[in-house]
């Protein structure tokens, strides 16, 4: 395969260490305001959820200048980021891409808020930068062969969401675009979460390692730490190993940042708190629902028919809510019996309750045929067998929190609320909200801090 011109780890680093929040409009500016609290969010409602008793012996005598979510006390800026990484991505709330494939605030955001806080940032510093990261993460991710790294082997968070927390890092420190090339090198060095992680803990915890690694590349390379210059390009670098080859590398980094990715692509907002994949059937399902006025006791049957990419998803009997997230089957389930899917939807207690388990058995996915053709063969479509004898069927062509299909103002304020309420009461989730849709103005974390630092020791739900 035809290498490319060995500039495009240069062309990333000089993107990185020139970017200027002047240049961002105040549409991509407004967009990022919302992705960040958005991520916020999603990490404070997974503080309190079970899976912050996997990161408690993490916690344990922590003490340092960065906020860990939910534990009422800081810790070092490489504990926060592990930390509050793994808890952003925990519950699958977390928003998506799909051009190209990834979840980049939950590594991101983590990274740099934890450096923000040690280092007296100001909030225009802290989106100047992740704004940096964002776009670099999702130019590498389109340079994917096929829009998928690797074949599938390798889960995005753990490799182009690494480097586009260390590029954002980099931009923090202000590092010269020699340096950001080192920290672009020492990232990939430390890159790799496999896609066989899905469905377990091990995923969330994935994005966690990658905040953290991405926020040490940059520190270490600002401290002088080497790698090699040209390490996204060269033959076995990071393209090669990552992204199929490097064949793609100059075209998607032709336009970096003219116009940001956010603004001619954008990121996902996440409606439900599962895998991206399931989001298609629950927006069908309960479409048909509100369309035929559909109670459970009405349905007999649900089928999806979905592409042969789906069948990840497959999963009739899942036993834990990470393998929840990951089903089809229990997704549409819950869907019909709770409504809009949230957080309690996906609890232990919630995954053994009877209707759940009665309802999956009502509920079957399968493959489209070989030889449909696009676009039906792209499509997700929910089918559901009336108790009446009726077929009632759906396809939505994107989901709702699609950036060319978004959520409205109301819904992304309701999940916010919904994610943060438990922990700060409505006054609090008020002023956090209000702080991290202003965060351009904010002269430092501190009032962040301070805030974030009253949930403490949180009882799991």
């Amino acid at each position: 395969m035809p290498s490319e011109p060995a500039s495009a780890t240069a062309r990333v680093s000089e993107f990185v260490a020139g970017f200027d929040l002047a240049t961002a409009s105040d549409l991509v500016r407004a967009r990022a305001a919302d992705l960040l609290a958005d991520t916020f969010a999603v990490a404070i409602a997974a503080s309190a959820d079970e899976f912050a008793h996997i990161l408690a012996p993490l916690a344990e005598d922590a003490a340092g200048p960065s906020t860990l979510l939910g534990q009422g006390r800081g810790g070092s800026p490489g504990l926060a980021a592990l930390y509050n990484g793994s808890l952003a991505h925990a519950l699958e709330f977390d928003d998506s891409t799909l051009n190209p494939v990834g979840h980049p605030s939950a590594v991101i955001v983590p990274a740099l808020f934890a450096l923000a806080e040690q280092r007296g940032a100001s909030g225009g510093a802290l989106l100047e930068a992740y704004l940096a990261g964002l776009e670099v993460h999702s130019r590498l991710g389109q340079a994917e062969a096929g829009g998928w790294s690797a074949a599938g082997a390798w889960f995005p968070i753990g490799h182009v969401s690494l480097l586009g927390a260390a590029a954002a890092c980099a931009r923090l420190l202000g590092l010269d675009a020699a340096r950001t090339a080192h920290a672009l090198g020492l990232a990939a060095n430390a890159s790799g979460v496999l896609a066989v992680s899905g469905g377990a803990a091990a995923k969330p915890l994935g994005a966690g390692a990658a905040a953290r690694s991405g926020l040490e590349a940059a520190l270490l390379a600002a401290a002088g730490a080497t790698a090699p210059a040209d390490v996204l390009e060269r033959p076995q670098g990071f393209a090669d190993v990552f992204l199929g080859g490097s064949a793609g590398l100059a075209k998607a980094l032709e336009h970096i940042g003219a116009p940001h990715h956010l603004e001619e692509v954008g990121v996902a907002l996440k409606r439900y708190p599962s895998c991206y994949a399931t989001h298609w059937g629950v927006d069908a399902l309960l479409l048909l629902v509100q369309e035929h006025s559909l109670a459970p006791g009405d349905v007999a049957a649900i089928i999806l028919d979905h592409p042969v990419a789906g069948a990840f998803c497959d999963n009739p009997d899942p036993r834990d809510p990470e393998a929840a997230r990951f089903s089809h089957e229990y997704n549409l389930a819950v869907a019909l019996l709770d409504g809009v899917p949230g957080p309690s939807s996906y609890l232990p207690e919630r995954l053994a309750a009877a209707d759940v388990r009665e309802m999956l058995g009502r509920v079957r996915t399968r493959n489209h045929p070989s030889d449909l053709a696009p676009p039906k063969a792209w499509e997700y479509r929910v089918t559901v067998t009336t108790t009446s004898g009726a077929a009632l069927s759906k396809a939505v062509p994107r989901p709702l929190g699609h950036p060319r299909h978004p959520m409205s103002p109301a819904d992304v304020r309701a999940k916010f609320f919904t994610c943060v309420t438990p922990s700060l009461g409505e006054g609090g989730a008020e002023q956090l909200l209000g702080l991290l849709l202003g965060i351009e103005r904010l002269p430092d974390m501190a009032a962040l801090s301070r805030l974030l630092l009253t949930i403490k020791a949180a009882e799991t739900v």
